[in-house]
């Protein structure tokens, strides 16, 4: 009951909001793109969509010894 609702800056919202939409879009070409598409695990030479990640905050199938990070090309 004590947790906040809303917003409290709709417009600083709305613009994050766009350039993260924007910078989605122009690394993976739409909105939509697949999770594993995105985060994948490379090792030697395989190459594995994810199904999780690093979150702090325990996304399910969080990976506690496992970061992201872009690749040579940005994506």
């Amino acid at each position: 009951m004590t947790t906040p609702k809303g917003i409290a800056d709709p417009k600083s919202a709305i613009a994050a909001m766009d350039a993260a939409a924007t910078k989605v879009k122009s690394v993976y070409g739409a909105l939509d793109v697949p999770w594993g598409n995105v985060f994948r695990l490379h090792y030697g030479g395989v190459d594995l969509p994810a199904n999780g990640g690093d979150d702090p905050l325990d996304l399910f199938r969080a990976f506690r010894n496992l970061w992201f990070a872009p690749n040579k090309d940005g994506g």
